[in-house]
C-alpha cells in the first residue's frame, strides 16, 4: 500500500491568521471566527493580507457587540437556550421571522380594513365586490373582530379560530358561511404576506345535507301568479321570471328591463348580473312568459324596483297569506329546471339555461323529482306548466302555447 504524505506549504501569519502559499501565483488565507471556518483563494500575498485584516477587524467589531449586551438580554439569551434545548437560537429566529414576514404583525382590526377596502378575488383576476356580497363579509368578519380585533395575525391559530366558531354555536350552511369569510380573509393576508399560511384552510366544512327539491304543482303556481297579477303588481315580473326562466334570486335583484328582448326571445344575464361575475348567459323567453311580463316591461330600470331583502320577505309574507299557498325558498328555479328537464328531454339546454357549467348537478338535483303533492313530472305535466298563462289570456281561450323546440 502506498502512503501519501501531506504536502507540506510555507505558512506566513497575519492579523492572527494563516496565509498559505500553494503556488507562486495562489495564496490560501486559513480564518476561524465565531466557530466558522472560511477559507478563500487570491492571487497575491497582499490580497490575502488585507482579507485577513478586515477579518480581524470585523471579529473585533462582534466581540466589542457581544460585551455591549445588557444584563437583561444575556438573562434572555440563557432562559432562550434553557427552552430550545439543543435548538440553535438562530434558527429559532429564521422560524420567527418566517411567521412575521412583515416585521410586526398586524391587528386582525386592520386587516379586516385593509381587506374590505381591497378589490375581490376571481381565480388570478381582481373583481369589484358586489354591495350584497361586501355586507354580508362585513357582517360576518364584524363578529371575527369582536373576539380576535386586537390580537396580531400571528396570534390567530386553527384551533382558535375552530373555538369561536364552536362558542357562537354556528352549525350547518350558517358555520360555513362564517368560516368562508375568515378563510377569505387570511387567503389575502397570505397574498400580501403578513402571514405565511392560512391557519383556516384545513378547518373542517360542515356537510349539508342534500334536502329534496321542492316542486310547487301547477294549481299552486297558477294560484301564486294570477294573485300576484291582480293584488301584487310589482311582484308579478319576478315571480314569472322565476318560474318561467329559472333566473336566481341575486340574479332578479339585479335584472334590468333592458336586458330582456321580446324582438329577439331572449333575457341576457350580463357578467355583473350573474352568480359568478363575468359569466353571461343567455336565456330564452318562453311564449307564455313573454304574455306574463310583457304588459309590466318598461325601456329601462329594475326588474324589481326594491333593494331592501325585508321588502321582499313582507311582500312575499302578505302573498302566501292571500293565497294560503306557501313558497318554498328558491320554488321558482326549482319548478323551472324539473319542469323544462322533463318537457324537453334535453339536459344540456336546460343546463345552458340554468347557467350550471354542467348537467351533474342538473341529474343529481332535479331528475326524476315529484310535485309537493307527490305526482311524478310528466310529460303531460310538465306541457301544462308550460301552458300557464294569466286569466285574461285564459278566458279567451289562449292556453294552448306553442313551444319553440331546441
Amino acid at each position: 500500500m502506498t502512503i501519501r504524505r501531506r504536502r507540506k506549504y510555507k505558512v506566513v501569519a497575519h492579523a492572527g491568521f494563516n496565509i498559505r502559499e500553494i503556488h507562486a501565483e495562489r495564496f490560501m488565507s486559513d480564518v476561524c471566527s465565531h466557530g466558522r471556518r472560511e477559507r478563500q483563494s487570491f492571487r497575491t500575498l497582499e490580497e490575502a493580507k488585507l482579507f485577513c485584516e478586515q477579518k480581524r477587524i470585523e471579529t473585533k467589531n462582534r466581540g466589542a457587540e457581544a460585551f455591549a449586551i445588557g444584563d437583561r438580554d444575556r438573562l434572555d439569551v440563557t432562559e432562550a437556550r434553557r427552552l430550545l434545548g439543543d435548538v440553535p437560537l438562530m434558527e429559532a429566529v429564521h422560524f420567527y421571522l418566517k411567521h412575521h414576514p412583515k416585521g410586526d404583525s398586524l391587528s386582525v382590526r386592520e386587516l379586516v380594513r385593509q381587506y374590505l377596502n381591497a378589490p375581490g378575488k376571481r381565480g388570478k383576476k381582481s373583481v369589484d365586490r358586489r354591495p350584497e356580497s361586501l355586507n354580508g363579509m362585513r357582517k360576518r368578519l364584524g363578529v371575527f373582530v369582536k373576539t380576535f380585533g386586537d390580537a396580531g395575525l400571528h396570534e390567530v391559530t386553527k384551533r382558535s379560530i375552530e373555538e369561536w366558531l364552536d362558542v357562537n354555536r354556528w352549525q350547518g350552511l350558517n358555520r360555513r358561511h362564517y368560516l368562508a369569510a375568515v378563510n377569505a380573509l387570511f387567503d389575502y393576508a397570505v397574498r400580501k404576506e403578513y402571514r405565511e399560511d392560512n391557519p383556516a384552510s384545513n378547518i373542517e366544512r360542515p356537510e349539508i345535507p342534500r334536502t329534496e327539491v321542492e316542486v310547487m304543482p301547477l294549481k299552486s303556481v297558477k294560484n301564486i301568479l294570477n294573485t300576484a297579477a291582480e293584488d301584487f303588481p310589482d311582484m308579478l315580473p319576478r315571480l314569472a321570471l322565476s318560474f318561467f326562466a329559472g333566473l336566481r334570486p341575486d340574479e332578479l335583484a339585479r335584472l334590468q328591463w333592458e336586458h330582456i328582448s321580446f324582438e329577439n326571445g331572449c333575457i341576457t344575464i350580463r357578467g355583473d348580473v350573474a352568480k359568478v361575475q363575468g359569466h353571461r348567459r343567455t336565456v330564452e323567453l318562453a311564449n307564455n312568459l313573454v304574455q306574463w311580463i310583457k304588459p309590466y316591461a318598461r325601456d329601462s330600470g329594475p326588474v324589481w324596483p326594491y333593494r331592501s331583502a325585508t321588502t321582499l320577505h313582507r311582500k312575499k309574507a302578505m302573498l302566501e297569506k292571500e293565497t294560503g299557498v306557501e313558497i318554498p325558498q328558491n320554488a321558482g328555479r326549482h319548478a323551472f329546471a324539473s319542469y323544462h328537464l322533463q318537457h324537453h328531454e334535453n339536459p344540456n339546454m336546460t343546463a345552458k339555461e340554468l347557467g350550471h357549467s354542467s348537467t351533474r348537478l342538473l341529474h343529481d338535483t332535479y331528475k326524476n323529482v315529484l310535485t309537493l303533492e307527490g305526482k311524478t313530472i310528466t310529460k303531460r305535466l310538465a306541457a301544462e306548466y308550460w301552458s300557464i298563462v294569466p286569466k285574461r289570456q285564459a278566458s279567451r281561450g289562449d292556453n294552448v302555447i306553442s313551444l319553440r323546440v331546441a
